[in-house]
């Protein structure tokens, strides 16, 4: 008790710190008024990315009404910011956006428009930007349900908020290029490639669905309850080939990696049972319904050979 003690500010992180809480002020009181349903429910400014969790249920177009409110308003007029210390009992003088939480001499945090209104004033210890301009751009990244039904929303400000944005930027014009597109209609163009792509996917799914049929229909029947063996050199044939299991019959295959399964066609015989006993003898695991049955297998020369040996 009693010494003294000296320290340095860091201003970087200090300045980072003191736009992001500015911002949350902001923001705050820029969903307030929206809709004063809207209250602040709890705060966290550690790290670039900042939450505001609020009451009221915002949804997507009030979170993006509020953030064009803030927008339209750092760009527009010029809030300064004031922090007179008032005694507890003049408060009631003050339109505060939500009830001090402290008594006695209370530091308020305000800033006031260029017209002389007060834009938001909050009982508040913390630094602040001297103009709220000082802490734009202010920007909504995300929002997510909580606990207790609270809208958590994600936001960013000041100069993280800008080097972000920079970087998405950047990063989208890379793609762009490579998509040989134009910024902007970089949605356009990769809503029209996944077209494209699910329409290979499904072309590919129709082929190997021919390519299947072709290969059991090849393979010979053997024994009884007739049996098909096959050792297949793709293992994105394995769905296919079981479900191209004859009436009547069954059919085990064995695929690259030890990727390895049996179907059942026939009302006497359970595809998970067969499947199950055969690991039991080759190493592995797997398991399936009585109709269709996958797994992998650590011997996939043997695998084969003791679904024979079961049946």
């Amino acid at each position: 008790m009693g010494a003294e003690v000296t320290g340095e500010v860091d201003p970087g992180p200090r300045w980072r710190h003191t736009q992001r809480h500015s911002a949350e002020h902001l923001l705050a009181q820029a969903f307030r008024r929206v809709n004063p349903a809207f209250e602040v429910a709890s705060v966290n400014m550690t790290g670039p990315e900042c939450t505001i969790d609020f009451l009221g249920d915002p949804g997507e177009a009030d979170i993006r009404a509020a953030e064009a409110l803030l927008r339209e308003t750092l760009g527009r007029d010029e809030l300064t910011l004031e922090t007179p210390i008032v005694p507890e009992a003049e408060l009631v003088n003050y339109p505060l956006r939500r009830e001090s939480k402290v008594g006695g001499q209370v530091r308020l945090v305000m800033f006031r428009g260029s017209d002389g209104d007060f834009f938001d004033v909050s009982a508040c210890g913390g630094t602040h930007v001297p103009g709220a301009a000082m802490c734009a751009p202010v920007v909504i990244l995300r929002t997510e349900r909580v606990r207790g039904g609270q809208v958590r929303v994600v936001f960013m400000a000041g100069e993280e908020a800008s080097e972000y944005l920079s970087g998405v930027y950047q990063s989208a014009r890379t793609l762009a290029q490579e998509f040989s597109a134009p910024v902007d209609k970089l949605p356009e163009r990769v809503a029209a490639l996944r077209a494209d792509l699910s329409a290979a996917r499904a072309d590919a799914d129709a082929l190997r669905a021919r390519l299947a049929a072709q290969l059991v229909a090849a393979a010979s029947a053997e024994g009884t309850p007739p049996l098909r063996l096959l050792t297949l050199d793709n293992a994105a044939l394995l769905a296919p080939v079981l479900t191209a299991v004859p009436a009547g019959e069954v059919l085990a295959a064995v695929g690259p990696g030890g990727r390895c399964g049996v179907a059942s066609a026939h009302p006497d015989v359970k595809a998970g049972d067969v499947l199950r006993a055969a690991l039991a003898v080759t190493g592995g695991k797997g398991g399936g319904k009585p109709d269709l049955a996958q797994g992998s297998t650590a011997d996939e020369g043997g695998f084969l050979e003791a679904v024979r040996q079961v049946l």
